[in-house]
């Protein structure tokens, strides 16, 4: 039996998912469920051994915070 001729052979868990996962989950472009708030950025930056990185969303981390929870 040759590659193409083989039958594909997908998962029943992976069928599944595919039927039975919630219609919010699959990503639908332009679904308003899924427009995030904007969010402030802070000019945080931290130095690793001599690499910059950026961490602009530290303040989130903060999860008891007015901010955070607004």
């Amino acid at each position: 039996m040759t590659l193409a001729s083989r039958p594909l052979r997908i998962p029943a868990a992976a069928v599944l998912l595919a039927l039975f996962a919630p219609a919010g989950s699959r990503g639908a472009a332009g679904d308003p469920r899924l427009a995030y708030p904007d969010s402030p950025k802070v000019s945080q930056t931290d130095d690793y051994h001599g690499t910059k990185v950026a961490d602009p969303y530290r303040w989130l981390e903060d999860l008891d915070s007015a901010q955070a929870m607004a």
